[in-house]
């Protein structure tokens, strides 16, 4: 059908021009990259599933920020009414207090790349130039966002893709999550596809090394430009509910295509690993059959994007 054709160009960076119902007409897309000045404002995107008590502490976290120029939305999935928790109805006055357009909305319940690419479309429709791809059970330090966004400005010819910090384990001293001297001899450092861990951003660099970009994806939280990850078909909506490796496969085609990644290694987070709750959460007994349908799929996605761009 003619809707089928248009879908297939616009998923491929097209635009259609003209169509007579048995032809169409159409052109490559021009992405428009604008340069991050001071004064710009993130939109930090938090989908969430039955976890006020982790929501409550991340917003917190964002209200100490150094950081101000931010709104937030939160993609809410929870089963019950997350409004009826006094303590996150009281972060999320605070939030607003400083300045902070919050939205909070009702998600679909499908998985979190649904709830990320909502997010990824209000940021187009509202003009940011960055956008936060931030879990729920994630808090921050307080110069975290604002050690990421002077990166973003110093980009000024916009090489650079997303960013993200470093995100320990807040039950573990700060002091044992450290790389190894020889992490640049270790492949499971070298931020490579084909290993796909996320060893590169969960510990502490030498104060020497002020940012990795020799990488190829991000790992859980990161600070992306949404234009371009709206370009490459935004977050993978073919996957189960668990939606596992959706934040991986926007930004490896984007680093294919030329664009560039980077860790800011002072950019400091703590990531809580919940156990319960969250847009993951599914019935135990189909968790990990979902789990390797969906990492099947990341690995047939990631070779035909090697296929698509020439890479061996």
């Amino acid at each position: 059908t003619k809707e089928w054709w248009i879908d297939r160009f616009e998923n491929n960076n097209m635009k259609v021009l003209w169509s007579d119902g048995c032809t169409l007409i159409a052109e490559e897309k021009v992405i428009e990259t604008k340069p991050v000045n001071k004064g710009d404002r993130i939109l930090v995107g938090i989908p969430t599933k039955d976890r006020p008590q982790s929501l409550t502490r991340l917003l917190k976290s964002l209200k100490d920020q150094t950081f101000n120029d931010f709104d937030v939305i939160v993609v809410d999935d929870s089963v019950a009414d997350i409004r009826q928790n006094a303590e996150l109805r009281e972060a999320v006055i605070d939030i607003s207090k400083n300045g902070h357009i919050i939205n909070v909305v009702k998600g679909v319940n499908l998985n979190q790349a649904v709830a990320h690419n909502h997010i990824l479309n209000h940021a187009i429709l509202n003009d940011y130039k960055l956008v936060f791809r931030v879990d729920d059970d994630i808090t921050l330090d307080k110069h975290h966002l604002s050690r990421i966004f002077s990166h973003f400005v110093k980009d000024r010819k916009c090489e650079y893709a997303a960013m993200g910090g470093i995100f320990l384990n807040p039950y573990i001293d700060d002091k044992v999550q450290v790389a190894p001297e020889d992490w640049n001899t270790k492949e499971e450092f070298s931020g490579n596809i084909d290993v796909c861990t996320n060893t590169a951003q969960i510990v502490s660099y030498p104060e020497n090394i002020k940012y990795r970009d020799d990488i190829q994806h991000l790992y859980s939280s990161y600070v992306y430009r949404p234009e371009l990850m709206k370009s490459v078909g935004g977050f993978p909506t073919n996957l189960s509910m668990v939606g596992f490796r959706e934040e991986t496969l926007g930004l490896y085609e984007l680093y294919l295509s030329g664009y560039k990644m980077k860790i800011v290694t002072n950019a400091k987070g703590y990531h809580w690993n919940e156990q319960t709750g969250g847009c993951r959460s599914v019935n135990e007994s189909v968790a990990m059959d979902m789990y390797l349908s969906d990492n099947k799929i990341f690995r047939d996605n990631i070779r035909k994007l090697k296929d698509k761009y020439g890479v061996l």
